[in-house]
């Protein structure tokens, strides 16, 4: 079995995350990662290389990061106001789900893809609800919804 060193280009599930210097398989290496673009494999003749694009990768989530924090920052102070029918008893005739909180959000320059946002339980009655936003992997958002009629 012959491993070999790679630098990661992008994260991968399981594996490792982008820039992270990780031994692999030969075979998964030249077979999957190289092809794929997701990797580049060390050796003394790239090494050179090899730093220069491990830290714009570095440089790169640095900055993705910081973005993601200040959206996370914005998303906490806003209430998003969702206008629904509502039957006599007070609960809604649909439901509220993340595609629904989604498309609103684009209302106010907030482009997430819905699976980023986590409820529970679909949102089925008038009043203040808490959602949670999955930003990335260890940045997560509080965002209260407010619905009303």
């Amino acid at each position: 079995m012959v491993l070999k060193d790679v630098l990661l280009i992008k994260d991968i599930k399981n594996i490792g995350h982008a820039g992270e210097i990780i031994e692999v398989r030969g075979g998964y290496a030249r077979n999957f990662l190289l092809p794929n673009s997701l990797a580049i494999i060390i050796s003394r003749k790239n090494s050179r290389y090899i730093s220069h694009r491990k830290n714009l990768i570095n440089r790169k989530s640095t900055l993705k990061e910081s973005i993601l924090k200040s959206l996370s920052e914005r998303l906490e102070k806003m209430e998003l106001t969702i206008y629904s029918d509502v039957t006599i008893k007070g609960t809604l005739f649909g439901s509220i789900t993340s595609k629904d909180i989604s498309r609103h959000l684009k209302h106010h320059d907030i482009h997430l893809n819905y699976r980023q946002i986590i409820i529970p339980n679909p949102i089925k009655n008038i009043g203040c609800h808490k959602v949670k936003v999955k930003l990335s992997t260890n940045i997560n958002s509080i965002l209260t919804i407010n619905v009303t009629n």
